[in-house]
């Protein structure tokens, strides 16, 4: 399980779900998403829980990509993760999974790739003028 991080939902009875969860359940019965717990109709519109927004802004979260161990508070920790230099990408030469901070020596091992811009790790360029791996 993902931590769950605002904008958190809740049915009736006061049951938690994240965005990821409530939209898969809105798209998988779109005639009325059901509460997983107690199977009650969820409302339309969404509630959300105003208690775990402040509840949320108190803890630290722990940065979910392996590797970074930093502790940091919402709603910081949504912008760190999306730039975090551990977050994994997949080299579109090989399709094995590195860090951002990785993927340029990993780039260099292959003699097929030229690495442009490496300061910034923006782009990984072939010979054939083919983008391998683009990542801002």
């Amino acid at each position: 399980l993902e931590q769950m991080l605002p904008p958190v939902y809740q049915c009736c009875r006061g049951h938690l779900m994240c965005e990821a969860c409530i939209t898969s359940l809105e798209t998988r019965t779109p005639a009325g998403a059901i509460c997983p717990m107690c199977r009650l109709r969820l409302p339309s519109p969404r509630v959300e829980c105003a208690l775990f927004k402040q509840v949320a802004a108190r803890l630290a979260y722990t940065c979910p990509h392996e590797g970074c161990n930093r502790s940091i508070r919402y709603p910081e920790i949504v912008s760190h993760k999306e730039k975090c230099e551990h977050r994994k990408f997949q080299c579109g030469y090989c399709y094995d999974f590195f860090s951002v901070r990785d993927m340029c020596a990993h780039a260099k091992s292959h003699e097929e790739i030229d690495v442009v811009n490496a300061a910034s790790i923006t782009t990984y360029v072939s010979r054939k003028g083919q983008t391998i791996v683009k990542a801002a």
